[in-house]
C-alpha cells in the first residue's frame, strides 16, 4: 500500500485520562512491541543523550547514547525476555524501573560502553532520576499507542574523562502495540518542554497526519489540531498550529544530532552505519526553540526520513528490506 494512502485510512485518538496501570509492561502478541524512552539534554546542549528499551514478545533491545561535549558513548544489546522479571523495564545492563506511574522513573547503567571517537570500550556509570512536569498525553494511531510527557532529570555521569552531575530537560514516551514503521513515509517529533509536543506523520512537503498537545498557561493539556513544520532556510525551521491557537515557533539544532537507522518494527541500529534492513535514517537531538515573544527554550527534534532506493543501493542495503511487510 502507498504510505500516504495508509495514513489517510489511519484512525487516531487523543486522550488525557491515562490509567496508572498503563505505565508498566504489557503482554505482547507476535508482531507487537513496547518501548520505554527517555531523551534529555542540558540547557547549554553540552550534555545530551537518550535511554531506550524496546520489547518484543521474546526479547528486549537496550539502546543508550550519551554525549558530553565531543565525547560520546554507545550501547546496543539484545537480551532474551525469559531472563528478565516482569517489573523490569530495562535489560541485561540497564536497570530501568518505575517509581511512581506517570510521575517518577529511575535508571542506572554501570559498565564499559563504546566510544566512537576513540574506538575503545570505556568505563561509564550513569544514573538518572526522572520527574514528570506535565500529565501524560495518550495518542492512539491505529493499533499503536504512544503516551508522552515532559519532565526533568537529575543525572550523574562518571567516565574516564571526568564527572558531570546536574539537571537535564527531558521528555519520555511509553508506547505499545503494532508499530507502523516500514509502512510510513516518515515522521517528525517536536517537543518544546512545558509548551508543545507534536508527532507528525509524513514528510516536510506532505503533512498527512499530525497529533500532539499544548500546555495552557494554567498547566492543562489541549490537543493540537493540525501541526505543521516548515523549512525556512539553512538550519532554521518553524512549527505552528493556527487551528489550535499555537503561533509560530522557530527552531534549529543545538549541536550535532545523533543518527540511527530503523528497519521493520523491532529492528534499530544506533550510530552512523545502517543495518542491512534499514528503511529510515532517524536524526534526533536537542534543539533551540524561539517563541513568538523571543523566549528561548531547549527542547527536542526527531526526524525520520525514509531511505530512497538510490540511498539503499549506495549503502549496500538489501533490496528485500521488509518494506511494506511490517
Amino acid at each position: 500500500m502507498n504510505p500516504f494512502a495508509l495514513l489517510a485510512r489511519l484512525s487516531i485518538q487523543t486522550r488525557f485520562d491515562v490509567s496508572a496501570t498503563a505505565d508498566a509492561r504489557h503482554a505482547l502478541r507476535p508482531n507487537e512491541h513496547e518501548a520505554f524512552y527517555f531523551l534529555f539534554a542540558s540547557e547549554d546542549g553540552v550534555v545530551s543523550g537518550g535511554v531506550r528499551t524496546l520489547f518484543s514478545a521474546h526479547d528486549v533491545l537496550e539502546i543508550v547514547g550519551l554525549k558530553v561535549g565531543d565525547e560520546g558513548w554507545l550501547l546496543q544489546r539484545r537480551t532474551p525476555l525469559a531472563s528478565l522479571a516482569l517489573e523490569d523495564m530495562g535489560g541485561a545492563g540497564l536497570r530501568l524501573r518505575c517509581v511512581e506511574p506517570w510521575r517518577r522513573w529511575e535508571a542506572v547503567l554501570d559498565e564499559p560502553l563504546h566510544n566512537p571517537l576513540s574506538g575503545h570500550l570505556e568505563s561509564v556509570r550513569f544514573s538518572l532520576h526522572f520527574t514528570a512536569t506535565t500529565p501524560p498525553a495518550l495518542f492512539r494511531l491505529g493499533a499503536y499507542t504512544q503516551v508522552q510527557q515532559d519532565g526533568t532529570i537529575e543525572a550523574e555521569l562518571i567516565t574516564a574523562a571526568g564527572h558531570w552531575q546536574g539537571r537535564l530537560v527531558s521528555y519520555r514516551d511509553h508506547s505499545w502495540g503494532q508499530r507502523g514503521a516500514g509502512r510510513l513515509p516518515g515522521w517528525m517529533i517536536i517537543d518544546i518542554p512545558q509548551h508543545l509536543y507534536a508527532f507528525i506523520l509524513g514528510t516536510v512537503d506532505s503533512h498527512t497526519l499530525g497529533v500532539g498537545r499544548l500546555v495552557t498557561p494554567d498547566g492543562k493539556l489541549k490537543p493540537l489540531k493540525a501541526p505543521r513544520v516548515e523549512h525556512l532556510d539553512d538550519g532554521l525551521w518553524r512549527i505552528s498550529d493556527p487551528r489550535a491557537g499555537v503561533p509560530a515557533w522557530t527552531f534549529t539544532r543545538l549541536g550535532p544530532p545523533g543518527v540511527s537507522y530503523l528497519g521493520p518494527p523491532g529492528e534499530e541500529e544506533i550510530g552512523g552505519v545502517p543495518m542491512d534492513k534499514a528503511l529510515y535514517r532517524d536524526i534526533i537531538g536537542p534543539a533551540r526553540f524561539t517563541a513568538p515573544d523571543g523566549q528561548l527554550v531547549v527542547g527536542f527534534w526527531d526526524e525520520a526520513v525514509r531511505l530512497s532506493p538510490q540511498e539503499k543501493r549506495s549503502r549496500g542495503i538489501e533490496a528485500s528490506s521488509g518494506d511494506g511487510k511490517s
